[in-house]
């Protein structure tokens, strides 16, 4: 029987010490998988932050294009305000051929005075063009 114990005793530290292993061999893998996993957290904080900064510069970039192009429509707006239509000079002009004054032209066509000089004396260089010819 002494025998059967001491089999008992060596299976007895055999199994401890597998066990002893197979708890050493578990630690090393979650201590390296914590270490995977905090290599890869402080990735994605990175790529996050690298993110953010990217994002942030579009949008000042499409802030700063919204500003400029909200410019430009308003100064569109005023050269359209400001610019009379082909047929505001068909009109002009055709006043003109009628002997109509400058101050006509500026105050029925809305044309600037040097505009409304400007299709008179053009209006009459033609007439003048058309009686010598």
């Amino acid at each position: 029987m002494p025998e059967t114990s001491l089999i008992l005793s060596v299976i007895g530290l055999l199994l401890q010490a597998v066990t002893f292993t197979g708890l050493v061999l578990l630690w090393l893998v979650v201590r390296d998988q914590k270490s995977q996993f905090e290599l890869l957290e402080r990735r994605w904080r990175h790529d996050s932050r690298a993110l953010h900064t990217g994002e942030d510069r579009i949008s000042r970039r499409i802030d700063v294009a919204e500003h400029k192009l909200n410019a430009l429509v308003e100064q569109v707006g005023q050269v359209e305000l400001h610019t009379p239509t082909s047929g505001t000079y068909q009109f002009a002009q055709h006043l003109a051929g009628q002997g109509a004054p400058v101050d006509a032209l500026v105050d029925r066509c809305g044309l600037s005075l040097g505009e409304a000089e400007l299709i008179t004396t053009i209006k009459q260089i033609q007439q003048k063009s058309q009686l010598s010819a």
